[in-house]
């Protein structure tokens, strides 16, 4: 049977129209109008294959009006869901005082819609939204339509409308008449304090104009926020729900003006149900309700009931190879016959890290073994960069193998152990340099790319891998490299998951499109960086991007789902997995493949 092309294959695996941030067209710096020596411009985002009918969501950047710009676009994300977005500039408050910025963002909107054909969106369906000030100011494009002395001249094309469709205000101001005493942010925007400027301030204030024709509304809020109070957008709300205007207000409880609660996947959802319903014609009339988290991921990403121990350091020596393995072993402390896991760490890193997934499995019934590899900066022999640590890959299966000959030796080292292990039942799994040397282990070959001869690394031991962000093509691995993987493999990946040379998402998925079918998993979970927010169990920093729990949570559902099928035998999880439950239940931002 001839295979089918790994384009296609990826077309199944989505089945959506979704694309990742990487997969986008950007035009950046489009001069929307010129207000004396000044330029003002916005960026456009579009899906890579765009049609020209998409709906256009506007963003406008927050920063108390005099910072921020429109580079920092956090609705750009909504390209994979089938829209044209435009992140507009307009003149802070240092600049010119009000109302110069919400003639700003009229103008945009306006400039956009005349352009609209050029560009390739549909200037008919034009949803906005923005954070904080630019909440503010998305929140009043959505109330002051035909307000004339707020609609201004910026940019012209005064034939055009500056009316929205949907808005998404996220902790903006709402009441200027209840904010600021004067200095701050509010009085440098409004030119002195509310008191002082009252028609500005009433002017200002999106409560002032709400009326019973302005579009849907979708307000979050954190409840512990100090800057603009949550009272701000509860005002709003009440006046807009009076007027019969469809609107919806999210409090979350923990969350303070901004933070990780405002970037969830399932926050995400819900921004997207609300601009789907209203800007792509769903025919509810009220605002859909999305399960967060999934139901699904919930169950199975919660602590399991086994006590745990763990042998924190212990050394197996490799004679053949003259080689120290160090290794930690996490395991139940119950009686019964237990699964083992063997756990392959990135580049440089440790057999200390990865306590989020080691964890979550071991309190489920699983044994995880974890060895520290040659490349590993714990190590004070290793010097070097990238390229040194990924010279030794073939090194690092061999570890495995000698894990897996030394159970016996293990057991009579860890403490308080009362069970026994089932060989029969033995998975590999790694991240990242960890994914290749599992998908070594399970029984990829290396070699062809440059010599044209082929070896094997294979364990079989393993009879299922997991793979959290695995290597493509490149390098020693080719596309006949995959075709020899036959165990069971789950592979995990994010939409912003890219690889070392800049590769998208989908070279991640490669392993999956070209390994022989049958009981293999892709599993894409939107938004997710290449250390899904925090499986390392390391602080998050620049590199690794922000704390995230329900990706975390997502992997850790995932691989359980996945061992439990293949090392126990539970064909509920199985189904689970080959099901589109967990797409449906967490809005798609989750969706696994099967073949």
């Amino acid at each position: 049977m001839a295979r089918l092309p790994l384009s296609l294959l990826l077309v199944l695996l989505l089945a959506l129209p979704a694309l990742a941030e990487d997969a986008q067209e950007i035009r950046r710096d489009l001069t929307y109008a010129t207000v004396g020596s000044k330029e003002l411009k916005l960026d456009l985002y579009r899906p890579e294959n765009a049609t020209g009918k998409e709906p256009l969501v506007v963003w406008i950047h927050g920063g108390g009006w005099r910072r921020g710009n429109k580079r920092n676009c956090q609705l750009r994300w909504m390209t994979e869901h089938g829209y044209a977005v435009a992140s507009i500039q307009y003149r802070l408050s240092g600049e010119a005082i009000w109302p110069a910025q919400i003639h700003d963002c009229k103008g945009a909107i306006r400039w956009l819609r005349a352009n609209a054909s050029r560009l390739g969106f549909d200037a008919t369906r034009v949803g906005v939204g923005g954070s904080s000030a630019g909440g503010h100011l998305a929140a009043l494009l959505g109330t002051s339509g035909g307000v004339a002395a707020l609609e201004g001249t910026v940019g012209g094309n005064a034939d055009q409308s500056s009316r929205v469709q949907a808005v998404y205000d996220q902790f903006g101001p709402a009441d200027f008449s209840t904010m600021g005493r004067g200095g701050g942010a509010v009085g440098q925007l409004l030119g002195g304090a509310p008191a002082e400027k009252p028609e500005a301030a009433r002017l200002a204030s999106p409560t002032s104009h709400v009326t019973q024709d302005d579009p849907p509304f979708l307000i979050a809020h954190g409840a512990r926020d100090r800057l603009v109070p949550l009272d701000q957008s509860r005002r709003l709300t009440a006046l807009l729900e009076k007027a019969g205007v469809p609107v919806t207000l999210r409090v979350y409880e923990e969350a303070g003006h901004g933070g990780p609660a405002f970037g969830r996947q399932s926050h995400r959802a819900i921004v997207r149900a609300f601009f789907d319903q209203h800007l792509k014609g769903a025919t509810s009339t009220s605002t859909p309700t999305v399960t967060a988290p999934s139901r699904t991921i919930a169950t199975w990403s919660a602590k399991g009931r086994h006590a745990t121990a763990r042998l924190e350091h212990t050394v197996l020596r490799d004679e053949k190879r003259q080689k120290d393995l160090q290794v930690r072993v996490t395991y139940p402390t119950s009686e019964g016959r237990f699964p083992v896991l063997v756990w392959s760490h990135g580049a440089g890193g440790s057999k200390e890290a990865y306590g989020p997934l080691v964890d979550h499995w071991a309190t489920h019934g699983f044994v995880v073994i974890q060895a520290t590899h040659a490349d590993s900066r714990k190590l004070a022999r290793q010097r070097g960069g990238l390229e040194r640590m990924f010279a030794g890959f073939a090194d690092r299966p061999k570890d495995v193998t000698l894990v897996l000959d030394s159970l016996t030796t293990l057991a009579k080292r860890m403490k308080d152990w009362r069970g026994t292990f089932d060989t029969q039942a033995i998975g590999v799994g790694g991240h990242s340099f960890g994914a290749h040397t599992s998908q070594l282990v399970g029984g990829v070959t290396t070699g062809g790319v440059t010599s044209g001869a082929r070896a094997s690394h294979r364990d079989a031991r393993a009879k299922a891998v997991l793979l959290v962000s695995p290597q493509g093509r490149g390098g020693e691995l080719d596309q006949a490299s995959f075709t020899t993987l036959t165990v069971p493999m789950l592979t995990i990946t994010g939409t912003r998951d890219r690889g070392r040379g800049g590769q998208p998402f989908t070279w991640r998925l490669e392993p999956f499109s070209y390994a022989p079918p049958g009981d293999k998993y892709a599993a894409l979970i939107d938004g997710a960086r290449h250390s899904f927010g925090g499986i390392t169990g390391h602080p998050p920093n620049r590199r690794t991007g922000p704390a995230n729990v329900e990706h975390v949570n997502a992997v850790k559902a995932l691989s359980l789902l996945f061992w439990q099928a293949y090392l126990r035998g539970d064909d509920d999880a199985r189904a689970l997995l080959a099901s589109d439950r967990i797409a449906v239940e967490s809005a798609r931002s989750v969706r696994v493949t099967s073949r």
